[in-house]
């Protein structure tokens, strides 16, 4: 297990990579115990990488990173310690919790995609963008100040999009990058659903 603090804004995330079944397990409980998470919402975004393809088979899309954020802690699941085994309980069950809702920007076919690839389902998950910011009886400049600090950071995350997520040892800055990108999926999701309580 990896574990470090990352700077997202003006807070600080603890995030663990997980390299095992026991890793994610012990972050599915720190979940499950932060009493700071009153609304119960967890940010999901994942990563993917492209398969190469030829011409009889066309290149495809999979997986192969799994974030999970609930604004304190970060959890970071290389897929490929998951694929070919059968899921860890504790996260099959977690996802499925009708109490916690996943929330992340376009996750609809992320969704699909874990489900196929891994065996993984979640049972609440809210895919939220621009069109649920409304929701937030906020304008846009309003939306823009309050995420300024997800998009003024000190290091710079696009030297990612050149970078393999599909490794078994991932950078720092793919480590800040998906954090960040869990942890925005959350404060989005838990704005709106305080403004709708």
């Amino acid at each position: 297990m990896s574990t470090s603090i990352v700077q997202v804004g003006y807070a600080s995330v603890r995030v663990t990579v997980a390299r095992n079944d026991s890793d994610i397990t012990d972050h599915v409980r720190i979940f499950l115990s932060n009493d700071k998470n009153k609304n119960k919402i967890i940010g999901l975004d994942t990563e993917r990488s492209v398969l190469q393809g030829d011409i009889d088979h066309p290149p495809e899309s999979r997986l192969v990173v799994l974030q999970l954020c609930d604004g304190q802690n970060c959890l970071i699941i290389p897929l490929r310690n998951v694929r070919g085994n059968k899921p860890p309980v504790s996260l099959t069950n977690f996802l499925n919790l009708p109490e916690y809702t996943f929330m992340g920007v376009g996750i609809s076919k992320a969704l699909e995609m874990l489900k196929s690839q891994c065996g993984l389902t979640c049972k609440s998950a809210v895919d939220i963008g621009p069109s649920s910011w409304t929701l937030l009886s906020k304008s846009p400049g309003d939306i823009k100040l309050t995420f300024q600090p997800y998009f003024t950071v000190k290091k710079p995350i696009t030297e990612t999009i050149c970078e393999d997520w599909d490794t078994s040892s991932l950078s720092e800055n793919q480590i800040i990058h998906a954090t960040m990108n869990a942890d925005l999926a959350f404060e989005v999701g838990d704005m709106i659903i305080e403004t709708l309580h």
